[in-house]
């Protein structure tokens, strides 16, 4: 069973151990429900994996870009002050 299916099985067995739940409960038809479910699923399923890998990415693209940012503005911090020292050249 695929990572997915085995977190489902487990809330849905969590659930039906906890007090409201129904006291008959078929264990063994929940499996096979997953597996009549999981054509249907499949597509959802592909489409959140592949929505997080493109967030990922674009934090990763936009994790870079704020640090290169920051940078340029503490170099460009650094060197206003120091063309602003008492005694400095100025570089017109």
């Amino acid at each position: 069973m695929s990572a997915a299916r085995e977190i489902i099985l487990g809330r849905i067995r969590h659930a039906l151990a906890g007090p409201r739940a129904p006291r008959a409960a078929d264990y063994d038809a929940i499996p096979a429900k997953l597996e009549e479910l999981d054509p249907a699923l499949k597509p959802l399923i592909d489409k959140r994996d592949s929505d997080a890998d493109a967030l990922k990415d674009k934090l990763d693209a936009d994790q870079q870009a704020v640090a290169d940012a920051s940078k340029k503005l503490l170099d460009d911090l650094k060197a206003w002050h120091d063309a602003h020292q008492p005694g400095a050249t100025a570089n017109a």
